[in-house]
């Protein structure tokens, strides 16, 4: 069977681990059943819109949850690595949102300090 492609990507999450459809779901940012519903929806839209643009705009993950997600995607696919812009997203992010010490802020900066061999 050929895995269902919209506007050129894969929506089969489990095709790819750091897709953002499998990253919502081993976030735990939606239930099982709202994240089939919701891919249903996607599947039938007719404008290119990426999976994580729509579920901002169906109010299931804010853009600072999004800028996150994309963030670990890119983590991901690069083997691990943290880049030095990755780093200054979060930043940007934790400072748009009020937070000091978010957890993954301080995961990115310790994935820095260690690829920088600090």
């Amino acid at each position: 069977m050929i895995p269902k492609r919209v506007n050129g990507y894969l929506l089969d999450p489990s095709s790819d681990p750091s897709s953002i459809g499998s990253l919502i779901r081993s976030q735990g940012l939606v239930s099982e059943d709202e994240f089939d519903n919701l891919l249903s929806q996607f599947q039938n839209l007719t404008v290119g819109q990426l999976l994580g643009e729509f579920m901002v705009s169906k109010e299931k993950l804010t853009k600072e949850q999004l800028d996150l997600l994309l963030i670990k995607q890119r983590q991901m696919r690069n083997g691990g690595r943290t880049s030095h812009r990755d780093v200054m997203d979060a930043i940007g992010i934790a400072q748009r949102t009020g937070q000091r010490r978010d957890t993954e802020l301080v995961a990115l900066a310790s994935c820095i300090e260690r690829t920088n061999g600090k």
